[in-house]
């Protein structure tokens, strides 16, 4: 990933997150929004090492950076489960 984009990234990802955040109240009603909350917020972690790994300690961020991906994916599978299932039974 190229600094620009990264930067882009990690700019989007902080207004998502802090929709996200300062909107739960209003969003729990949503089938499993912690789950979302989760997964997005593990994916701007993702981002920030992305973007910290041109600082240094290049394997260590970047494995760090891999896991909260993975984490994220997982989280948000679990969310789609949740809603997919929801959507279904009404």
């Amino acid at each position: 990933m190229t600094s620009d984009f990264g930067l882009i990234s990690v700019i989007l990802g902080l207004g998502g997150v802090a929709y996200l955040w300062t909107s739960r109240s209003h969003l729990s009603g949503f089938c499993g929004i912690s789950w979302l909350i989760a997964g997005y917020s593990l994916t701007l972690i993702g981002w920030l090492l992305s973007a910290c790994e041109m600082v240094g300690f290049q394997t260590v961020v970047n494995t760090l950076e891999h896991m909260a991906f993975a984490a994220s994916t997982l989280a948000l599978v679990i969310w789609c489960d949740k809603a997919g299932s929801y959507l279904s039974s009404h």
